[in-house]
């Protein structure tokens, strides 16, 4: 009779799962085989994955359950490794002895960190051979399952978190601005932005930092096309309009500016001269230097000609000095305008 009271019980427990899982067709158990953790184990055998090993065999020495020492309010978690859409957990008690030690059974979630638990569902007393907790759905990463204040022994012989299959999507209310691209996190996301946007939400348009700034060369042609014109804030091509710089004939010439400030950079404009020799621009190349204008980066360059216009984009780099060179050319050189976008982090 005892016999046969146990596998009704059991047979029971099961049309319960079965009848749970095809109500919510939708729902997958989202705990299965996830990293489990418990305070303390009560020998070697009994560890805490197997409270979610798939198996729910009620019958503790077959070793398909888990148990801890005597604690005061044992407990049991997994971490299902990304924010879920929770709204049941199906649990199985051991049967062959001690079912009575599950009492007080209370279900407990975190998002953020295994610390900040909401309960969820509580059962007070014991709660019998299977129990099938069900809630209002919440977001989860954690699950805990604690029996409050009791000092006992903890034994349990599956825990399934049931829950939408396709995790909670960070990025589901475009949280990136300006066109940019949103990368879904655990419980958090990344923003690519695009070219002239920056920022955790791609929302702050980037800058000419280098506008005005103190620029040099190794030497001017003329008296005229000084370096401080190539970064003026006038684009005007024409070089006869006395908006664009020139060196005399250099090997490898350059046109550098002190930002006067470290600066995260990503793009750099460089305007050529149109009306005459736009092909002295040849073999461009864009470096930096956070500390002093010797310690040079190579961050972009174009072989052969650059052409009337070009937009140098790169990772962003930190920099306080950006030099504009013609590798290995021995020529005069002569740009319009240098536009630097970047920005600078606000002190804390």
């Amino acid at each position: 009779m005892m016999t046969w009271t146990c596998s009704l019980l059991v047979s029971l427990s099961l049309l319960v799962v079965l009848i749970t899982t095809d109500t919510n067709a939708a729902l997958v158990n989202v705990a299965l085989g996830k990293p489990a953790s418990m305070p303390s184990i009560r020998g070697l055998t009994w560890t805490a994955d197997l409270g979610n090993d798939g198996n729910a065999d009620d019958n503790f020495f077959n070793n398909h359950c888990f148990q801890t020492d005597t604690e005061m309010s044992p407990w049991w978690q997994v971490d299902l490794q990304d924010v879920y859409y929770i709204s049941q957990v199906n649990i199985t008690n051991r049967r062959d002895c001690c079912t009575d030690r599950a009492a007080n059974v209370e279900i407990s979630v975190a998002t953020d960190s295994p610390s900040n638990w909401t309960v969820v569902a509580f059962q007070e007393g014991q709660m019998g051979l299977f129990k099938s907790f069900t809630f209002d759905t919440v977001t989860a990463r954690y699950i805990r399952v604690t029996l409050r204040n009791e000092e006992s022994i903890f034994h349990l012989c599956e825990v399934e978190v049931f829950g939408e299959i396709t995790p909670v999507d960070d990025c589901a209310d475009s949280p990136c601005l300006n066109g940019g691209v949103c990368t879904d996190g655990i419980n958090s996301y990344t923003c690519q932005c695009t070219q002239g946007f920056y920022g955790n939400n791609c929302g702050q348009a980037l800058v000419n930092v280098a506008l005005g700034k103190p620029a040099s060369m190794p030497s001017i042609r003329g008296l005229t096309w000084t370096a401080d014109l190539g970064n003026d804030g006038n684009a005007d091509d024409n070089f006869f309009n006395n908006h664009c710089f020139q060196t005399d004939t250099e090997m490898s010439p350059w046109w550098q500016v002190d930002l006067q400030d470290v600066y995260y950079i990503s793009q750099v404009n460089i305007t050529n001269r149109k009306d005459c020799c736009t092909d002295r621009a040849a073999n461009v190349e864009i470096s930096v230097a956070k500390d002093v204008p010797s310690n040079w980066t190579v961050v972009a360059y174009q072989e052969g000609e650059m052409g009337l216009f070009k937009s140098f984009t790169f990772d962003t780099a930190e920099a306080r000095y950006v030099r504009v060179t013609l590798r290995d050319k021995q020529t005069i050189f002569h740009l319009c305008e240098v536009e630097i976008y970047g920005y600078k982090l606000k002190s804390a």
